[in-house]
C-alpha cells in the first residue's frame, strides 16, 4: 500500500511545497478518498505511513525545517551528554534520549508520525529529562559548583545532616 500512497503524496507535496496543506492533509486533500475509490484501500491510509512525507504534506518546508532542526538539536545534545564521562548520569540520560529519538527517526520512514501520540510519551519524557540534565550540567560548568549540589536541611542540626549523608 505504501507504494501506492507515496507517489500520490509526493505529487501533492509538489503542488504546495512551501506551506503544505494543513493538518490531516491526506484526508482534506482527497488522497485518502482517491485511494479508497481507486484501490479499495478504505480507511487504511488516513496518513501516508511516512512521517517525513506527512510533515511535508501537512506543513510544507516552513514546518518541516523546524521539526528536523528540533530533532537534530535533541540528538546533538544527547550525544554530547552521552560522550561526557565526568558523570555517569549524563551518559545514561544522553544515551537514552539518543536511542529513543533515533528509533523515532528510523521508524518515521515507514509508519511513525512526528505528531505527539501516546506511544511516544516515553520519548518526550526522556527528552525533557535530558534538557533538565543539560541545564544542570551547564550551570555546574559555569559556576564551578558540584554537578549535583548537596540538599539543604533547614532547621536540622549538623549531626542530622551527617547521619543522612552516612546512610
Amino acid at each position: 500500500g505504501r507504494t501506492l500512497a507515496w507517489p500520490l503524496v509526493i505529487k501533492k507535496i509538489g503542488e504546495n511545497p512551501i506551506t503544505g496543506f494543513g493538518r490531516h492533509a491526506m484526508v482534506t486533500t482527497g488522497i485518502r478518498d482517491y485511494m479508497a475509490d481507486t484501490y479499495g484501500e478504505a480507511d487504511a491510509f488516513p496518513h501516508p505511513h511516512n512521517a517525513y512525507l506527512e510533515a511535508l504534506l501537512d506543513n510544507g518546508i516552513v514546518g518541516f525545517v523546524p521539526i528536523m532542526a528540533f530533532y537534530a538539536t535533541v540528538l546533538a545534545m544527547g550525544l554530547r551528554l552521552l560522550l561526557d564521562r565526568e558523570e555517569p548520569l549524563y551518559a545514561a540520560v544522553g544515551g537514552m534520549a539518543c536511542a529513543l529519538v533515533l528509533a523515532l527517526l528510523v521508524g518515521a520512514m515507514g509508519g511513525q508520525t512526528f505528531y505527539p501520540r501516546e506511544v511516544s510519551l516515553g520519548m518526550w519524557c526522556t527528552i525533557f529529562l535530558m534538557l533538565r540534565v543539560w541545564v544542570e550540567r551547564q550551570r555546574a560548568m559555569a559556576t564551578g559548583q558540584p554537578r549535583f549540589a548537596e540538599a539543604e536541611f533547614p532547621g536540622q542540626p549538623t549531626e542530622a545532616r551527617e547521619a543522612v549523608q552516612m546512610a
